[in-house]
């Protein structure tokens, strides 16, 4: 996985969210070595660019098991595998979708040093041992609800206090992903007294299911049954629930909020409300560099995006498609497609009629609609007009908006326009803008 783009765990599927961090037993050595457990905090640096981090191991029965958490990338608690701890050094690894990120320490007291490798990149890292935080203000238990026979297992991020306590559901983007993605954003919205639901995607970490042959009407029913769930619950205000959600996630929130009687308020980040066909051109053509390009490379590439879009939206002969990556395939821009099995193409075929304008005429809750200025993913001008046009003809007028300059599909800022490599950062007064407009809007019955 590339470190500095964990940020797009939102829309992007990574295979460790949703899983529990890997149990790696610690081989027998000559030298016991010092104990690795504990709360450390400090930087890893790649190319003299500096991340802000914090670590956590404990030790189990069966060797040890970290996480790591970082303000800047907006992650907590994003398990490591294969902690291992000897007289040989520290070792563990971030495993994801492409590629896993493998650090190899030596600890000397409270002191962690060493250096670490994110795919092709050397990186180095200092961390030093400190005292536990305060706990946090809210308690976390397990979430067990169900949408037909497939069971979503998740956490619930419950404050302290009586309550009744306005809620807020997380809802994933698109791929693998599990509640791993979401626990920054749940954690600062708990710590704010909302109760906050995170789960695990159907066919991630512990749920049932399988994503890759699901609807958007089928994740639309799992959050349906989170927002039931939540419903039930004594602790939670009623009229008071909200939803977020970040691409994909962004995309299907009219579809779950006009089937939602509960439903006090919609926070939609990076949602799409174009064809979505029209949104896979946009997105593919930024991913090559289309925009770009000029003369005989730009015909080319215009010409391959149109055969890949096509062949996925209007069903056309996987053929068709993998003959035009052929063609192409030693040009500099090139970027392969999905294996003729890839659940991309039957999605594709299955959601090219999806019209989200048309269920956000029926949502009545407020909405907030959130963009980054620098979205190669989604048409941001178009989406926002025409999401503010359908919620205009449905008679809500209770609709805010912020599009955050400089910011990508996550609402990260990404700055490599100099040559060099630097981590991406949160733009200022995010996530507290959202807290604070949904604190305005909780108001339940």
């Amino acid at each position: 996985m590339n470190l500095s783009r964990l940020a797009l765990v939102l829309a992007v599927p990574i295979a460790l969210h949703g899983a529990r961090p890997a149990m790696a037993a610690t081989p027998p050595s000559s030298r016991r070595p010092a104990p690795l457990a504990g709360h450390w905090q400090g930087q890893w640096v790649r190319d003299g660019s500096s991340l802000d981090v914090w670590v956590d191991f404990s030790r189990s029965d069966s060797g040890y098991v970290g996480s790591f958490g970082s303000d800047a990338l907006r992650v907590l608690d994003i398990p490591f595998r294969s902690v291992r701890s000897d007289s040989a050094g520290v070792h563990w690894q971030i495993v994801g979708d492409v590629t896993t990120s493998n650090f190899d320490g030596t600890l000397a007291g409270d002191e962690l040093n060493g250096a670490f490798r994110d795919g092709d990149a050397p990186g180095t890292f200092r961390l030093r041992r400190t005292a536990q935080s305060t706990a946090p203000p809210y308690s976390s238990e397990e979430a067990r609800f169900a949408n037909g026979d497939v069971t979503l297992v998740g956490t619930l991020l419950m404050p302290a206090g009586p309550g009744p306590h306005p809620a807020i559901l997380f809802v994933h983007g698109s791929g693998a992903e599990g509640r791993y993605a979401s626990r920054y954003l749940a954690d600062r919205f708990a710590r704010a007294g909302f109760a906050a639901l995170i789960y695990d995607k159907r066919g991630v970490g512990a749920s049932g299911g399988d994503w890759r042959r699901a609807t958007f009407d089928d994740l639309a029913g799992d959050a349906l049954a989170a927002i039931h769930f939540l419903a039930g619950d004594p602790r939670v205000r009623a009229g008071a629930i909200g939803l977020w959600g970040n691409s994909q996630g962004g995309m299907i929130a009219p579809l779950i909020a006009s089937q939602s009687k509960d439903l006090g308020f919609v926070i939609a980040s990076a949602g799409g409300a174009v064809p979505l066909m029209e949104a896979e051109r946009y997105s593919y053509r930024n991913f090559l560099g289309l925009p770009r390009m000029h003369g005989a490379d730009s015909v080319r590439a215009e010409s391959y995006v149109d055969a890949v879009v096509r062949t996925a939206y209007e069903g056309g002969p996987w053929e068709r498609a993998d003959s035009a990556a052929q063609a192409n395939a030693k040009e500099k821009w090139f970027m392969g497609i999905p294996g003729r099995d890839d659940s991309f193409w039957w999605m594709a075929r299955r959601t090219a009629d999806y019209d989200a304008p048309s269920y956000w005429r029926r949502v009545k809750a407020p909405v907030f609609l959130i963009y980054g200025e620098e979205d190669g993913r989604v048409p941001v001008k178009r989406s926002l007009e025409n999401i503010r046009a359908a919620l205009g003809a449905g008679g809500n007028n209770d609709v805010a908006w912020k599009v955050y300059a400089g910011s990508d599909h996550t609402i990260r800022i990404n700055q490599s326009d100099d040559g060099h490599f630097h981590w991406p950062r949160t733009p200022a007064g995010y996530p507290d803008t959202l807290i604070t407009w949904a604190r305005s809007k909780a108001r339940g019955r």
